[in-house]
């Protein structure tokens, strides 16, 4: 058995568990467990649950949650819809997958700016909520993250890809899948590693002045 084979059981053992615990159906559990890890990671400063699944004219949407009020967020709006399957063996997620969920929240965003898209949900309903949230914060809003997270193993990297802009507000996707979901959860570890060839992109390396002295045992530059 892989480690990430390990780790996936053991995740979804993790998901129950806090589901029993805390009276949760699991995909209320999922998304607790996604919010404090994206808490840590400083992908969110908090994340709330409203969810909402439905449709509006003939798009599916769907939402779980949202990082916060953007007015306490530096004008940043943070959207986040959850995938999380029970299964033996590991999904497989490819993009058309993940951009149908991406879709569905983009939606979502979308609609939340029509009055009669609002006038079709109850007033006390999370997804109302969400939806009012983002229309009367618009004009204030500066920047609107999408984050999927998932327990699949998407077979591509997205870490904040840009998407086209609505009102000149930039739109960026970030997806946590399983493998990255085990890397942060494993080392901290939130963002890809940054290498740069600069003989390569820059045609050389970069000068060095030589800060230590002495003879000990390290250098530094």
């Amino acid at each position: 058995m892989t480690e990430l084979l390990e780790f996936h059981h053991q995740l979804i053992a993790d998901i129950q568990g806090d589901a029993d615990a805390m009276g949760l159906v699991t995909a209320e559990a999922f998304f607790e467990k996604v919010a404090d890890l994206l808490s840590e990671a400083g992908e969110v400063d908090e994340a709330d649950r409203a969810y909402y699944e439905g449709k509006y004219s003939v798009h599916q949407m769907q939402v779980d949650g949202y990082g916060g009020d953007p007015s306490d967020n530096s004008g940043v709006l943070t959207l986040i819809v959850c995938d999380f399957g029970l299964s033996d063996e590991i999904r497989v997620l490819n993009r058309p997958h993940v951009e149908r969920l991406q879709n569905r929240l983009f939606r979502f965003l979308v609609s939340s700016m029509k009055p009669d898209f609002k006038n079709q949900l109850e007033e006390t309903s999370p997804g109302f909520g969400l939806a009012d949230l983002i229309s009367t914060r618009w004009n204030m809003i500066e920047k609107v993250k999408l984050v999927v997270a998932t327990n699949g193993n998407f077979s591509a990297r997205s870490d904040a890809e840009p998407l086209d802009p609505i009102d000149g507000k930039p739109i960026t996707l970030s997806v946590w899948d399983l493998k990255r979901l085990k890397q942060f959860m494993d080392q901290g570890q939130a963002r890809a590693d940054l290498q740069i060839d600069f003989e390569q992109d820059f045609g050389g390396g970069i000068p060095l002045l030589k800060a230590s002295a002495g003879d000990g045992a390290l250098e530094s530059y």
